[in-house]
């Protein structure tokens, strides 16, 4: 797999076609920065000291082992993702869709669809980012990988591998300085005891995942069918949702040639240009791919006639004085300053509506959090003010008695007296 992805990279890239298409490369190139496994090149762990420096696992949603490969280069590489992907899908019916959770699926996406990685198995695909880490990636790329925001991944969360992880921590420093085979034996033997207790517990797990999907589902029907969203339907919020997604992944307007009188017509000339290098690139074909290109070849040349056709009518449209103006404009710094000012505009205000609709859920999950804890809170409030109270009191009690029987020891002995009219009484 590692010499496949080397020779299918040193290739031209294809066009994104799939999910990661709605997404432009400077939001993936921003997630790419943000995690430190989507960077192959940074060293987690010295080659010089350990010849394993890690372990890559794939895991079922009910948290088993399925596969688990060794880590042998200083990071991260996208091969040991590849080829556990193949060896899974191997093994399964040709009929069978797999949903896919990973730290970093928006890079393994735009991977596979650039450099034609996994083809046979591509289209039975679905990649979704792990719930814990979906907040480390940009607002736009969380709107399309969210495991939440997508059909078919239900209340899986992609963080299985957190808790195996969690559950061998204990070995890391015994394995450290064990040899080669002891180290495939104790994972091994490790692994299997974990799997034969999650396989005891399953009966457990699988019941309490399942009323709790269901009270979800019944709680999220009755407010989608009740009140105020009730009345709006299910259509008319899946539609305004589809437009609100569309509406925060369009792209920013860009530089100020773009944005003035023009705007259009330099727009299409680009397009043009974009289609003539289409069409150069579908006649460099050889002989034996030129029939199934045949249709992409006759789609690029439909697109560079009308482009041209808009071309013209939008110089038509625009005159001679316009178009004449318009290139003078065109290098103006003043109208340049503008532009890119107005840009800049755009750019922070985006900014800022994505960090409000990602704190959005964190805060409103945090309030209903609150809430449900407040009737708790307030008993533990008192419970513990009560608590404060009687302890300051005993704390007072113990000095109090220690100085009545100082006094007692140090003072006069007790004498009895007798009272003129009455029954003898002991004084002190």
């Amino acid at each position: 797999m590692e010499a496949e992805v080397e020779t299918k990279r040193a290739r031209p890239t294809r066009t994104r076609r799939r999910a990661t298409a709605r997404l432009d490369d400077s939001i993936l190139d921003e997630c790419e920065q943000s995690f430190t496994a989507a960077q192959e090149k940074v060293t987690k762990a010295s080659k010089n000291y350990y010849a394993d420096t890690g372990l890559i696992a794939l895991l079922c949603r009910h948290d088993r082992v399925l596969y688990i490969v060794n880590v042998t280069t200083p990071g991260e590489r996208q091969y040991y993702m590849l080829t556990l992907l193949h060896k899974l899908m191997c093994n399964l019916p040709d009929d069978w869709d797999v949903g896919f959770l990973y730290d970093i699926s928006c890079q393994l996406a735009r991977s596979i669809e650039k450099h034609g990685f996994l083809e046979e198995f591509a289209h039975r695909l679905m990649f979704g980012v792990s719930v814990f880490h979906a907040y480390g990636h940009n607002w736009a790329c969380q709107l399309v990988f969210h495991p939440r925001k997508r059909d078919g991944f239900g209340l899986s969360d992609g963080e299985g591998c957190e808790r195996f992880w969690s559950s061998i921590r204990r070995l890391i420093a015994g394995l450290r300085v064990s040899g080669f085979y002891r180290r495939l034996y104790v994972l091994d033997y490790q692994i299997d005891a974990i799997q034969m207790r999650g396989r005891w517990n399953l009966g457990t797990w699988l019941f309490k995942r399942h009323n709790e999907a269901k009270t979800r589902r019944d709680a999220a029907a009755a407010r989608l069918d009740n009140g105020v969203i009730g009345a709006i339907g299910r259509t008319e919020l899946a539609a305004q949702w589809d437009a609100q997604v569309n509406a925060q992944l369009t792209s920013l307007p860009r530089t100020y040639h773009r944005c003035f009188l023009g705007t259009y017509l330099t727009q299409l000339r680009e397009e043009q240009k974009d289609a003539r290098k289409k069409l150069k690139k579908v006649e460099k074909l050889t002989a034996a791919e030129a029939s199934e290109a045949q249709a992409a070849l006759d789609a690029a040349a439909e697109e560079i006639r009308k482009t041209e056709a808009a071309v013209e009518n939008m110089r038509a449209e625009l005159g001679a004085r316009a178009s004449q103006r318009w290139d003078e404009l065109r290098g103006d710094a003043y109208l340049r300053a503008r532009i890119n000012a107005r840009r800049l505009r755009a750019v922070i205000r985006a900014s800022l509506q994505s960090h409000k609709f990602e704190r959005e859920k964190v805060e409103r999950s945090y309030r209903q959090h609150v809430m449900r804890t407040s009737a708790a809170a307030v008993v533990f409030a008192v419970w513990l003010t009560s608590s404060y109270r009687r302890q300051g009191a005993l704390a007072g009690q113990g000095p109090r008695a220690s100085a009545r029987e100082e006094r007692c020891r140090a003072g006069p002995p007790f004498q009895c007296t007798r009272r003129p009219d009455g029954p003898a009484r002991q004084a002190g």
